[in-house]
């Protein structure tokens, strides 16, 4: 079971291939997706896509470093989950789906498994604050895709 959890859907005016093309630049994620601080890309892909990305995450209680590997399920979405790093567990998606009319619904879903520090500190953030967490972590994203697909 996981400590955090949450996914949050957005409607984005734009077609599914061009969010597909913004979410899979796993390494320009930090600009526009709100919670990841750094990504950089450690193997890639045989058409060049990164597959195992070390990343910063913001937490708002703290800033962790999480070792992603990467699953393209192109144009539809992809998919992560951690290899190595501060977090217990770490798995993610995006859901991208087609709505006619160059329209996109995407879905982002967030699960972490908190280490044992991580989780004595989110003893201490119940309530309002552990709410902003998982906005952090699960609006923020889609809140970036929109405007980034839509610029």
């Amino acid at each position: 079971m996981a400590d955090l959890e949450g996914s949050s859907s957005i409607e984005i005016d734009a077609a599914v291939e061009r969010c597909f093309e913004i979410i899979s630049d796993v390494e320009r994620a930090p600009s526009w997706q709100g919670a990841m601080r750094t990504a950089h890309a450690l193997e890639h892909d045989a058409r060049g896509r990164p597959i195992l990305v070390e990343t910063q995450i913001d937490a708002v209680v703290a800033r962790v470093t999480v070792w992603l590997r990467f699953d393209y399920l192109e144009p539809t979405g992809m998919s992560w989950t951690r290899e190595r790093g501060d977090l217990k567990s770490l798995s993610g998606a995006w859901q991208l789906e087609d709505r006619g009319g160059g329209r996109t619904r995407a879905t982002y879903s967030l699960e972490i498994g908190l280490n044992r520090t991580l989780g004595l500190l989110r003893k201490g953030v119940r309530g309002p604050s552990e709410a902003k967490v998982r906005q952090l972590l699960t609006i923020r994203p889609v809140e970036g895709l929109k405007r980034e697909a839509e610029r």
